[in-house]
């Protein structure tokens, strides 16, 4: 998702929202934010794509029958040629054919975070450039499960406190005696294209299942970045439309914009774009079911609902004051639930296995709650009770 030591943000609602909130959230030892998609409020945007067509081939990506997607394969080169705002950040993340973007390989990193009580944690990754402590399995386990999600997931805290980490523990103590590997093939910035483009990259690992986590809080409005991208077409412009709204909001509760608010915002500017962010989401994630299918892979999405549609009681100082700045009715505040709402009835009436985390996590009145309480990813508490949901409707999907 967005914000998270590490991640690229794609198709943030404008540059100027991305550099603000870099700004405001990073320590200066992490990577600062970078906008993947650029803004189409730039006159050439057009030109700049038209240009590139004709200097650089294409690798449209063949859909399933029935299925309207548009996707492409984006080779490294045209990728930077493309993405100018990517030329001095690209050692911070690999280029990935599949996923577009991942972690580099082999990373220790000690990111500064005072809301940890450590202080901070570490980010490791494996050769394969995936937030793990181990190398894959060469022998295929038992159970071998991939997961995939945005910064979220990806997780603010140690690798052994992430949902990959909880998840293996929780189905290694109902399976005792067999081999269970988690891989955790997530990245700050991911969306549902990505998730599709990751069940694409480990298809050769031979998973059992594999887990898309679709967060509420920006991944409908980051999709928008991949749509217009590879349909041509020009997205509408931004927090350009209402400076005097977002600047002020990013300032004081960054992460409170990053993770739930800014979507919020873009969306109640540019309504039209709605129905989009939906679709994109839908029709990658009925893409994915029907790979998976294929290669006879489980396939289970785990919505994941902002802070706001979880915890708002437990940070109404800034949520409500969010709510002021930025001029969100309640209606408006209810847009994230209603897409979600309308993209699982959608993957259900497919047959695709879908649980609602509305309905499985339960907020605190007092101890740690289940986001951080001003980053607002999921905490280590909320990664615990994802996991031990989680588990055993996986279990059920698998044969027996």
């Amino acid at each position: 998702m967005r914000p998270a030591p590490g991640p690229l943000l794609l198709g943030c609602a404008s540059a100027a929202t991305a550099i603000l909130i870099a700004r405001a959230l990073w320590p200066a030892e992490a990577p600062p934010v970078v906008e993947l998609t650029p803004s189409s409020e730039e006159p050439e945007w057009v030109l700049r794509l038209e240009a590139l067509d004709q200097r650089e081939e294409r690798f449209p990506v063949q859909p399933r029958a029935g299925s309207t997607l548009v996707r492409e394969r984006v080779p490294d080169g045209p990728r930077v040629l493309l993405f100018p705002a990517m030329r001095r950040k690209l050692q911070r993340m690999d280029h990935d054919l599949h996923t577009y973007w991942r972690r580099k390989p082999d990373l220790r990193q000690r990111i500064s975070f005072p809301e940890h009580p450590e202080g901070g944690y570490q980010v490791r990754t494996n050769s394969m450039g995936l937030r793990m402590d181990s190398e894959l399995s060469a022998a295929v386990p038992d159970l071998r499960v991939v997961i995939s999600g945005d910064s979220h997931i990806d997780g603010i805290g140690n690798n052994s406190e992430t949902l990959a980490a909880r998840l293996r523990a929780e189905l290694s103590d109902t399976l005792p005696g067999r081999t269970v590997e988690v891989i955790n093939a997530s990245a700050g910035g991911y969306c549902a294209y990505n998730y599709l483009g990751a069940l694409e990259r480990h298809l050769p690992d031979k998973p059992q299942a594999f887990v898309a986590v679709l967060n509420g809080g920006n991944d409908f409005a980051d999709a928008l970045g991949f749509r217009h991208f590879f349909e041509r077409t020009k997205r509408s412009p931004g927090s350009s439309r209402y400076p005097e709204l977002m600047e002020p909001a990013v300032e004081r509760e960054p992460g409170g914009v990053a993770q739930c608010f800014d979507q919020l915002i873009y969306l109640k500017w540019n309504p039209g774009e709605v129905p989009l962010a939906v679709d994109s989401t839908q029709q990658c994630l009925l893409e994915g079911a029907r790979l998976a299918q294929e290669h006879e892979v489980a396939f289970l999405v785990l919505y994941l609902p902002p802070a706001i549609d979880v915890e708002w009681q437990r940070h109404a100082d800034s949520f409500e004051w969010l709510a002021g700045q930025l001029q969100l009715s309640p209606t408006e505040l209810g847009l994230a639930g209603r897409m979600a709402d309308q993209a699982l009835e959608f993957l259900r009436a497919a047959r695709v296995p879908v649980i609602d985390a509305r309905e499985q996590l339960e907020p605190r009145t007092g101890g740690p709650g289940l986001f951080w309480p001003r980053d607002f990813h999921l905490s280590p508490d909320g990664h615990a009770q994802l996991a031990a949901s989680l588990a055993p409707r996986l279990l059920a999907l698998l044969p027996h």
